[in-house]
This record gives C-alpha cells, structure tokens and sequence, in this order.
C-alpha cells in the first residue's frame, strides 16, 4: 500500500518524486556518478569517514514530478523493468 508522506528521510519511504528544481534531494539521493565534481569529492571524503553506513542513493528511487500522471495515462503503476524505466520518468541526472 502507498501513502504519500512529506519527510523524505523516513526510512519507508522509497519513492521520491521531485521537480527539476530540487537540486539538493536530488544530490542527497543521486548515484555519485551523476554529481557535479565539487560534490562529487565532498561525497567521497563523507564517505571515507563512514565506511560503515548505508549510502542514500541504495534505498531511494528517484522519479521526475510527471511520473504519476503517466500511471494514470497508462491504468497501471508504471515501475522499473527490464524493457520500460517507470514512463520515462526514472530521475538518471540532472537534465
């Protein structure tokens, strides 16, 4: 069952759906490879000091605010698959 929820930090919460302009949970959650340099190495020196920690992007998923409506378009919950990347909304960087 979903519930939409405006803490992104609970641990259940799982889906984030953020608009183009949500730079900072977008860095927070983002697979490292999508961050600018300056972020990049910030990243890494964190990560150094916390070897032991789960890093954020493995329990996240991120999706571009129209991911809902494309479910509604299509009468299904889009999700991430083999053929399909949840409607084309999959948030894979900064665009």
């Amino acid at each position: 069952m979903a519930e939409a929820v405006s803490f992104h930090q609970e641990p259940e919460t799982q889906l984030l759906i953020l608009h183009p302009s949500s730079f900072r949970l977008f860095d927070s959650y983002c697979h490292p490879d999508w961050l600018s340099a300056k972020r990049r190495k910030f990243y890494d020196n964190y990560m150094e000091q916390h070897e032991d920690e789960e890093e954020d992007w493995t329990r996240k998923v991120l999706l571009k605010e129209g991911w809902m409506g494309r479910c509604i378009e299509a009468g299904r919950f889009l999700v991430c698959g083999l053929y399909h990347y949840v409607g084309s909304c999959l948030f894979l960087g900064r665009e």
